[in-house]
Parts: C-alpha cells; sequence; structure tokens
C-alpha cells in the first residue's frame, strides 16, 4: 500500500482515515463472526422433529426449554437444539424458544437460522428486550444490510437504553458512513455507560480526528491510553495529530511505539503503514514544525 505522506508535503487525510476505519471496524460486540448457512427448508425441519400436527402443550413445552437451557449452557448445542425444536413443536408461539435457539445458532455463526428465529420471535412479541434486536442487527451487519442493522440497534437501544454495545456498533456504522458527529455521539454514550471501555475513547478520537477537531481527538486518544497502553493504532492515530500539530519529536515517539508494538503482534502491514510513515517524519525538513502542516 503507497502512502503519499511528506513526499508530497501534504498528507491524505481522506487515505489515512480509510486506513484507520478498517481497524476500528475490528471493535466489535458480537460474540461471534462470519459463516454463511442455509435455513430454510432445514430450519422447518428442526420445527416440525417428526411431529407433525403435534398438539399443544405449554407444560411439556415448558419442560422441553429448561432442558434446552440446561444443555446450552453447557454447550452442548445440537442437543439444546433437538430440545428447543421439541420445545416449539409443542407450543409453536414460546417466544422464548426462538429467542434461545436463535442464540444458539447465533454462537455457531450459522446466521441465517439465527435470524429466523429473531424474526419469528418479533413477530409474536415486538417489544422483546433489546438484546434480540441487538443480535439481528449484527447480523444484519455482517450480511451487509447496514440500514436494517441501524434500524435494530435503534431499536435495542429505544427498548434497553444501557446496552452500550448497542451504541459502539451504531456508532461504527456512522463512522464507515462517514457521519462524524453522529458517531461521536454514540461512542460519548459508551464512555458514559461504561467508562473503561478503551475502544470508545479511540473511536471517538478518530471521529474528530475527521472532523480535523485536533485538540478533542487528542484528548479521546489520551484518555483511551490511561486505559490502553498496548493499541498501535492509538499510538500512530494520536502521532498523526502530534504531527499535525507540529510537534515531530512527540509525532516520532508514538509512531516508534506503534511500529514496536505491531512487530510484535506480527501485523507487518500496520508495522509496514507506520514505517513509511515514520521514515517520512524523520527525514521531514524543518519547516514541518509548524501547526496545521498537514493538510
Amino acid at each position: 500500500m503507497v502512502f503519499e505522506f511528506f513526499t508530497k508535503k501534504s498528507i491524505k487525510l481522506g487515505l489515512f482515515s480509510t486506513i484507520l476505519l478498517g481497524c476500528l471496524i475490528k471493535f466489535n460486540f458480537s460474540e461471534s463472526h462470519p459463516a454463511f448457512a442455509s435455513a430454510t427448508e432445514e430450519q422447518a425441519e428442526d420445527n416440525k422433529i417428526n411431529h407433525p400436527e403435534q398438539k399443544i402443550d405449554y407444560k411439556k413445552s415448558n419442560k422441553y426449554f429448561g432442558i434446552a437451557i440446561g444443555y446450552s449452557f453447557r454447550g452442548e448445542f445440537a442437543k439444546a437444539i433437538e430440545n428447543f425444536n421439541k420445545a416449539i413443536a409443542f407450543d409453536p408461539e414460546n417466544v422464548s424458544a426462538y429467542v434461545n435457539r436463535g442464540n444458539v445458532y447465533l454462537q455457531q455463526s450459522l446466521w441465517n437460522k439465527a435470524l429466523a428465529d429473531y424474526n419469528r420471535a418479533v413477530e409474536i412479541d415486538p417489544k422483546l428486550t433489546g438484546r434480540v434486536y441487538y443480535n439481528r442487527g449484527t447480523i444484519y451487519e455482517i450480511q451487509g444490510k447496514l440500514e436494517e442493522a441501524l434500524a435494530d440497534y435503534d431499536l435495542a437501544i429505544e427498548l434497553r437504553s444501557s446496552l452500550y454495545p448497542a451504541y459502539f456498533k451504531r456508532g461504527n456504522l456512522h463512522l464507515r458512513q462517514e457521519n462524524w458527529l453522529t458517531a461521536i455521539k454514540d461512542f460519548e454514550q459508551v464512555i458514559q455507560l461504561k467508562p473503561e471501555e478503551d475502544q470508545a475513547y479511540f473511536a471517538a478520537g478518530f471521529g474528530y480526528l475527521n472532523l480535523k477537531k485536533w485538540d478533542q481527538s487528542l484528548e479521546k486518544y489520551n484518555q483511551g491510553m490511561l486505559i490502553n497502553t498496548n493499541d498501535g493504532h492509538a499510538y500512530f492515530s494520536r502521532g498523526f495529530i502530534h504531527a499535525n500539530n507540529g510537534d515531530i519529536t512527540k509525532a516520532i515517539i508514538d509512531c516508534k511505539k506503534a511500529k514496536k508494538i505491531f512487530l510484535e503482534q506480527e501485523d507487518l502491514e500496520n508495522h509496514q503503514m507506520v514505517e513509511q510513515f515514520l521514515n517520512n517524519l524523520e527525514q521531514a525538513p524543518n519547516n514541518l514544525n509548524k501547526p496545521g502542516y498537514i493538510s
């Protein structure tokens, strides 16, 4: 990846922002990661569980639901799903069974199956806990359906205003859409709800960086680095801010720290990126030591 920093006497903030945004996308509070699976007919078979036209029996449904929850806690997902299937067969509107079976599918990265269960649960009871909408929003985000994901994060927050991961993921989506101020508001809410969440400070700092509000950005990075002193991206970002403010010495110190961290983490791509930026800093002429030189 080629960078045009000091070699052309300017830094392309847009390019830098794109690189850092790729880093920010790692800030994910979901419990699992992408691996798409098909649902439809297979899930329909799950619901039937070889009991066509099963008579409703709430007592049996609750019994199998309890058994399924036990298997879920023990990580025995196949047995959990088998018993959730039975619970649903005896009560096709057992919303808790759909939600918890969806959670099990989510933990196995079976996105479409989880989505089908969350959709059915919401259909039965639209006023479910915010966590259901948060989980469904996570799946939509993985599938690239960003508007649907945003809508679900909105609902999750509306139903559970203390659900800080929903603010973070919504803020992250706003960053991707370059809605910097809106994103910052969400990250500030995360900080209020969970002050020890270092990534919220870094994400807010990144938003301010894109607005070229260097002092506010620097403050957020400084606050986050009081919590986490081993984040290479944070050191690189702070180094960028110092360079923009004309403090090349501090910029070099932070970039050297970032370079060391990336090397220790065997992150060669980012290590090379920082190394190139650092070389440009160290070779910069004296007239770079002026605030506002970087555009």
